[in-house]
């Protein structure tokens, strides 16, 4: 897979603003990056978070041809590009996403067969009302996992090791009662959610990553 990032992409930028490379030099580039990032590089949270620039750049060195619906972009649109890593314009997209097959843990592997048999376990508590204390077993490996964030599976892993820690006491092993206020009634709605996030991170389930740009810094959030 190519290696780039928003450094990479800011450094790409003023070189063509000062001269040091061509329009289509970066537009070239902005194109391999750009297939990349869709042909699995957008699991990469740093990837993930370029996702509109480099279908913008991607643009940038081709011909118009009305014919085939093809309008490249502009210099003012990699102007904006460019305010935007420089801090001098904030911005923010949403992309609404989920992860195929192809770039899932392999299903042989341990993690993925323990959230598996979790999600399944969750379901049976959710519709019997009952809970199984198989679950117990699984919760209990769930919040020994590891947290980090470097991709997108990354972020979803650590919001159900998090959530899990919220729901469950881990040295007895019970259900916290869960604290509201001014709360809809409604059923199971923790067990709910936390089932839902093991399908995004099995790839069962769409989810909604919001990426937010602000005095040149970015974000990424994760909504399931």
């Amino acid at each position: 897979m190519m290696e780039y990032n928003l450094h990479d992409l800011k450094i790409k930028i003023e070189h063509y603003f000062d001269g040091h490379s061509t329009k289509q030099e970066l537009g070239t580039w902005g194109h391999e990056a750009y297939y990349d990032l869709l042909t699995g590089g957008y699991i990469q949270q740093k990837k993930l978070v370029l996702y509109p620039f480099l279908k913008t750049i991607s643009q940038f060195h081709l011909e118009v041809d009305d014919i085939q619906d093809i309008f490249p972009s502009s210099e003012a649109d990699i102007r904006q590009i460019q305010m935007v890593l420089q801090g001098k314009k904030d911005t923010s997209f949403s992309v609404t996403l989920s992860i195929p097959p192809q770039f899932q843990i392999p299903s042989n592997h341990e993690v993925f067969k323990l959230f598996c048999k979790a999600q399944a376990t969750l379901t049976k508590c959710i519709d019997t009302s009952v809970f199984d204390m198989e679950l117990q077993k699984y919760i209990k490996q769930i919040v020994q996992m590891p947290i980090s964030n470097h991709t997108v599976l990354d972020i979803i892993q650590g919001q159900i090791v998090s959530f899990c820690h919220a729901l469950f006491t881990t040295d007895d092993f019970g259900w916290k009662p869960p604290l509201k206020l001014y709360a809809h009634a409604a059923a199971h709605e923790g067990l709910i959610k936390l089932k839902q996030m093991i399908e995004c991170y099995t790839g069962n389930r769409n989810f909604i990553v919001i990426v937010s740009f602000q005095n040149g810094l970015h974000n990424l959030e994760l909504f399931i």
